[in-house]
């Protein structure tokens, strides 16, 4: 049995995700960034006014389809911050994942032609293997199936 010797680009993938694992646990135990507030108990028991924040809805403003879950198509409105439905956080995250999709599938596909060609060069190309045995490089076909 070969033992394999780890590449350097498999390295420094581990070496990639155990940091990402590192920070995002690091992350979900702090409390918080430098800037933000913790929320505590409060010192001072004296009545404060309260603001009450504007809300907004995504109904149309004339709101004749009341009682019906579901907006119909074009009727709702445009989004006006960037964590808003159809905001650009949305669409930059949209682009993220398929670029992250496609880049996986290249690399795959990448490492995949690197690793063949070692095999071919090596004379491990398991169709040529099997070519020079005069097997067939498919699988026998079921009795009773034809061409």
């Amino acid at each position: 049995m070969t033992h394999r010797i780890p590449t350097h680009s498999s390295v420094a993938l581990a070496g990639v995700t155990l940091a990402l694992a590192a920070l995002f646990t690091f992350g979900a135990m702090t409390p918080g960034l430098p800037g933000e507030r913790v929320a505590s108990a409060q010192d001072d028991p004296s009545p404060t006014t309260s603001v009450v924040p504007e809300t907004t809805s995504t109904l149309p403003l004339g709101n004749e389809d009341v009682g019906n879950i579901l907006p119909r198509p074009n009727s709702g409105r445009e989004p006006e911050s960037p964590g808003d439905p159809g905001g650009s956080q949305q669409v930059a995250l949209f682009f993220l994942v398929c670029f992250v999709i496609v880049a996986m599938t290249g690399f795959v596909w990448g490492r995949s032609r690197v690793t063949r060609a070692r095999r071919a060069a090596a004379g491990k190309d398991p169709v040529k293997v099997v070519s020079e045995h005069g097997g067939d490089v498919r699988a026998p076909r079921p009795p009773g199936i034809v061409d």
